[in-house]
């Protein structure tokens, strides 16, 4: 089943345990058999709804900007999948925040050099259930995850084109579901689910080790980045509510990305620039039921400005399109674009 549609998973849990109370009915030890299954369900989703902060968290892999829309509705892109009603809904349904801070390289060797990345980030989705297909009241459901991250990464350089990267990453994370019932056959069941599905809190950590390679190059006179991005994230949920959530998430994730640089005339004696960027990500372990498939394409342009001599910490500023291919998550975006490569 997909996960992708938290609402949709929940409701299908709900469906599934009130089919296990149905057979487990009568007797105690069928019924012991079939709960363990309901238990199986919790730890799927908790597991896979980490997998799913870790990816949406992450700028490199999925970009979700200030305004949403149907590209269908400006252009005809015939049969690839670039969004529909549902897939805008799951977009407008997510909040995600993030506070980077990137360090300066430090040289090690005239061939290796350093450098520390932190990220704040905040995960947020609120959306509506129903069991009964014919309710008027809705029940309410709101998913908060908030992400502590750190990573420290060493480059080698191979020569005056090629790069080669080794990282190191820690999450930490820390869930919370607020949910509202408002129908009375959820309502029978709230002791049951309070604590594991609904209304509970956990934490996690995730070790995220990767590698990585890259090409800079000229085409035309204009620069051009070519990029390869393997991560993979291991972790254990603590502080939980429920001996279900204890599980030990994996998410697996390799972009390949394109991006090629346009320098255009300076605005008010600033560099600008035109960045078109292409991109394929992979998903692996849990991370492929909340994204919906196994992998997705994104592919974006936007306007920068380089800002660095007005304000320290922030290189450039700019805006840009987005549009999101082929996951559950797929339509356009208007996006702000800040520190980017230049």
């Amino acid at each position: 089943m997909a996960f992708s549609t938290l609402a949709g998973v929940a409701r299908a849990i709900l469906v599934s345990l009130f089919a296990l109370i149905a057979v487990a009915a009568g007797s105690a030890r069928v019924q012991a058999q079939e709960f363990d299954a309901y238990d199986q369900l919790v730890s799927d989703f908790v597991a896979q709804y980490l997998a799913r902060s870790i990816v949406i968290s992450d700028a490199n892999l999925i970009t979700l900007g200030i305004v949403d829309f149907d590209p269908n509705e400006f252009v005809d892109l015939g049969n690839i999948n670039t969004g529909d009603a549902e897939t805008l809904k799951q977009r407008s349904s997510l909040t995600s925040y993030a506070l980077p801070w990137v360090g300066k390289w430090q040289s090690v060797t005239d061939k290796w050099r350093t450098r520390a990345v932190l990220r704040l980030s905040y995960v947020a989705t609120k959306q509506e259930l129903a069991f009964e297909d014919d309710v008027q009241t809705l029940n309410t459901m709101r998913d908060t995850t908030y992400i502590g991250y750190a990573e420290n990464t060493w480059e080698y350089r191979v020569n005056d084109h090629w790069r080669a990267n080794l990282s190191l990453g820690l999450d930490l994370l820390h869930y919370n579901n607020d949910f509202t019932y408002r129908e009375e056959a959820l309502e029978a069941l709230k002791p049951l689910l309070d604590g594991s599905l609904f209304n509970t809190s956990y934490d996690a950590w995730m070790l995220d080790p990767g590698i990585a390679i890259s090409y800079t190059g000229k085409v035309y006179g204009h620069k051009w980045e070519y990029s390869a991005n393997y991560r993979y994230a291991v972790g254990r949920t603590f502080n939980v509510d429920s001996h279900a959530q204890r599980v030990s998430p994996e998410v697996g994730r390799l972009s390949n990305s394109l991006v090629l640089h346009y320098d255009t005339p300076d605005f008010y004696n600033r560099r600008s620039q035109v960045r078109l960027l292409a991109r394929r990500i992979d998903l692996d372990a849990d991370a492929v039921e909340p994204m919906g498939t196994d992998h997705y394409f994104e592919v974006g342009a936007g306007w920068l400005i380089e800002t660095k001599n007005d304000i320290s910490w922030l290189q450039n500023v700019g805006l840009g399109l987005s549009l999101n291919i082929d996951s559950d998550l797929s339509g356009g975006s208007v996006v702000i674009l800040f520190n980017e490569s230049m």
